[in-house]
């Protein structure tokens, strides 16, 4: 027995080591956004989160793969590290279960039910780590664990094997050999609880009836080897025994239909009729055996060929493949039952999965092999046994056995190194569409998944190609115009995004993403509520949409309707929790006045993207609200730092360091805005100094954007009212503001009211006293007839003191 644990650690340990690299792997752009990163639906263990697991029929009904993730976001949030951790973890204790029922099928198997002195020398165990090493390690295995997704395959599997177990226990003869041989008719109850359970994680077991069914012909022996005797009454409770498994079979089947009819992605007969769903069944059982032999070129996508039919070369082929070895291993199942056994278990856990109930635009997948490949690596490493034993018996040469041990081990040395290296393709979004497109270069879902890789990477020019080949290969794809639309969007080509948009409604009205940029489009153009109607429209088609909430509330608060934003801000952090919606949620709440909580959540954005400069900036201007200005300067600093081209951050840490008394530098920091935006980048500086009363201040940065623009009337207007009506002496200059007022008089023909009275002030501070009064006068009564009676009063009183010979002073 000692050799037997010893045995089973080094499949764990073996098992661990090939996957270990999938804990560096991230989240991929296949489902995982989907069902991970854009679903807050699981992310907690509430009435209202468990109540949507086990109602949840939209694709998969699969409410205990969905507890699972729950589990894992508890303790690990949305790092993809610990999803995956858990993935690995299932996956091995698969391997080291498998083993040991592989353990108590050889010694069933045997005559008897005995190991004998097979069991002694260890061989039974060598072969049954054998059989654990062609599954665990076969690089089929890899996008059931690799794959955050796919974790319901690792974990309906545990449960296939433990229930598989449990039915061993009861039904198999007691052995001294095997640890776990209880017996107990207790098991009986705990394997339907157990298969139960495996529903729940994934359907994909509903026929483990007919597989319990070829354990009780070999190697249990309940049931004799020929059909025809199976109806006698002496098997009648063999039978009975077996209706509980086909109920939650027929249950679990009828479920997982109403869940992809719900979810969009069962195909009716009218769109794929049954002549190319037979032979599509036939197409992918010789896919299957071919890529179990040699797994080479594997994708994450093979798609249904365009004119897919049955009368096809391959597929008739294929067909000659699976009839001609179905019927020789019914011809040889005296000889070799183990041979029919495992090929009757390969068709009954690929029997939902192959065509007959099309669901997705897939051929075949690497997934579909979890459990179907079990049956055919329990009869290899049996194999292997069986030559021990004849070798013992001297039936063949010595040595025969260690002979086929080494091949054995070679064998999975190359799928180890195999399995490894397609790991890598799955911790990439870009690798592994690239291996897609590769491996299919006519798949345009692939394309369309490889462009939105590149776009999610910032990398446009590359995105773009891929795109317009998936359209080229499906003009009437409106995923792939929307798609188009993105790159547009990035590139700032707002007119062709628009069209691309709007051409993808036009093919689907209900597409939630065109409708989503449509609005985004509009908020940017300043037409909320023209923005507001095709944001509803989105989230009515797709209300798990955070991207959609998002900008709803962003409509919404440019309406100045900061209430009704809210509760989308929130459903947009809740959705997808990145740094863009916790920004937006604290911009909402620094609106609302609530800086305390704006300031938390401006440092969860920044938790999120560290790199994020807008929220390091957002963050500024709200401890600048709470007068943390040490804080606030830090983080206009770290803004800057990550990008040294952001104007607004300059232009305020500029304006914190002028009004702290750091002249020098807050000027240069004026000056490099001003060099990125103009008068507009540094206009809330001069507004600022001049409302402080730093007038000195106000003049050099009047006079920074008028040399870099000296026909911007607007500053040049109000560099003359600085100059002409400071009241520091030092700052006043009546005759530059004499020259400047006169120069925009000049190119001026419909002056301002308050340009008037800007001219006004500067003849006044030379004491050309009577044009600072016709000027005055002009500017009082243009503000009068725009209604403008404040203004109007204001500019009457200076006109009284110009008649009286005094300049103005601004406070």
């Amino acid at each position: 027995m000692r050799v037997a644990w010893l045995v089973a650690a080094v499949v764990m340990v073996v098992t661990l080591a090939v996957y270990l690299p999938t804990l560096a792997n991230g989240f991929v752009d296949f489902d995982d956004q989907t069902n991970i990163t854009e679903n807050p639906y699981f992310r907690g263990l509430g009435p209202a989160h468990l109540a949507w697991m086990f109602t949840h029929i939209d694709g998969l009904y699969i409410p205990l793969t969905w507890l699972s993730f729950a589990l894992d976001h508890q303790v690990w949030g949305m790092e993809p590290f610990g999803y995956h951790l858990t993935n690995l973890l299932l996956h091995v204790a698969n391997a080291v279960l498998f083993y040991w029922l592989c353990v108590r099928l050889y010694v069933l198997a045997r005559p008897g039910g005995r190991s004998g002195d097979i069991g002694a020398r260890g061989w039974l165990y060598v072969a049954a780590a054998v059989a654990a090493g062609l599954f665990a390690l076969h690089p089929l295995r890899v996008e059931s664990v690799a794959w955050v997704t796919e974790r319901r395959d690792v974990l309906s599997g545990l449960l296939v094997l433990l229930t598989l177990r449990a039915y061993l226990a009861v039904h198999g003869r007691p052995t001294t050999t095997d640890p776990g041989a209880v017996g107990s008719p207790a098991f009986a109850a705990g394997a339907l609880v157990l298969f139960a359970l495996s529903l729940l994680a994934k359907s994909v077991g509903m026929s483990l009836v007919i597989v319990l069914v070829v354990l009780d012909v070999y190697p249990l022996r309940r049931l004799p080897g020929r059909p025809s005797l199976w109806m006698r009454r002496a098997y009648r409770g063999v039978w009975i025994e077996k209706l509980p498994f086909l109920v939650l079979g027929l249950f679990a089947a009828v479920v997982a239909g109403m869940a992809q009819r719900a979810g969009g992605a069962l195909y009716s007969f009218e769109e794929y009729p049954l002549s190319g769903r037979i032979g599509q069944v036939f197409w992918a059982l010789a896919f299957y055996l071919w890529k179990m032999v040699a797994p080479l070129e594997l994708s994450p996508l093979y798609p249904i060929p365009v004119g897919w039919q049955l009368l096809r070369l391959d597929v008739l082929a294929a067909a000659i493949i699976v009839l001609g070895l179905s019927g020789a291993l019914i011809a040889g199942r005296r000889r070799w039952p183990a041979g029919l056994a495992a090929w009757v278990c390969f068709l009954a856990f690929l029997a939902p999965l192959v065509g007959l109930a099309q669901s997705g635009p897939h051929i075949a997948a690497d997934r579909n092999t979890y459990l179907a490949m079990l049956g055919w690596a329990a009869t290899a490493g049996g194999g292997l046994l069986a030559l021990a034993r004849w070798e013992q018996a001297g039936s063949v040469p010595t040595g025969r056995a260690r002979l086929a041990l080494v091949a054995a081990v070679a064998v999975l040395s190359v799928f180890a190194v195999l399995t490894w290296r397609q790991i890598g393709m799955w911790g990439d979004s870009i690798v592994l569409w690239n291996t897609a497109v590769a491996a299919n270069p006519s798949c345009y879902i692939c394309h369309n998944n490889l462009g939105n890789a590149y776009l999610r990477a910032e990398r446009n020019d590359e995105a773009a190609p891929h795109f317009e080949a998936a359209l080229r290969m499906q003009p009437g794809d409106a995923d792939g115009r929307a798609n188009l639309g993105n790159v547009a969007l990035r590139a700032g080509r707002v007119d062709d995004a628009r069209r691309y948009f709007e051409a993808a409604l036009a093919l689907e009205p209900d597409h939630s993403v065109s409708l989503t940029n449509l609005g985004r489009i509009l908020i940017d153009e300043e037409r909320p509520e023209e923005a507001i109607s095709y944001l509803e429209h989105a989230l009515r088609v797709d209300p798990v949409n955070g991207e959609g909430h998002a900008n709803l509330g962003l409509a919404l608060m440019g309406l100045g309707r900061l209430d009704e934003a809210e509760p989308h801000m929130r459903e947009a952090v809740r959705i997808l929790p990145d740094e863009g919606s916790w920004n937006n949620l604290a911009i909402l709440e620094l609106e609302l006045g609530r800086v305390e909580q704006a300031v938390a959540d401006f440092e969860r954005a920044i938790d999120v993207a560290p790199d994020f400069q807008e929220s390091h900036y957002n963050l500024g201007l709200a401890l600048r609200r709470l007068e943390r200005d040490a804080d606030a300067e830090a983080a206009f600093r770290r803004a800057v730092a990550i990008d040294d081209g952001y104007v607004r951050a300059h232009a305020s840490l500029a304006g914190l360091l002028l009004e702290t008394g750091r002249r020098d530098e807050g000027l240069r920091r004026a000056e490099m805005a001003a060099d990125d935006g103009g008068a507009e980048a540094i206009g809330s500086l001069i507004l600022a100094a001049m409302a402080d009363g730093r007038h000195g201040d106000a003049v050099t940065l009047l006079r920074l954007v008028h040399r870099r623009d000296p026909a911007d009337d607007e500053v040049t207007s109000l560099l003359v009212w600085v100059l002409a009506t400071a009241p520091d002496s030092a700052v006043r200059d009546g005759a530059e503001a004499v020259t400047l007022a006169e120069a925009v008089m000049a190119r001026t023909s419909a002056p301002t009211a308050d340009l008037l009275d800007n001219v006004a002030a500067a003849y006044a501070e030379v004491g050309r006293f009577d044009e600072a009064v016709a000027h005055a006068e002009r500017a009082r009564a243009l503000a009068e007839e725009e209604g403008n009676a404040e203004f109007a009063s204001e500019v009457a009183a200076r006109v009284e003191s110009y008649r009286g010979g005094a300049a103005h002073r601004a406070e």
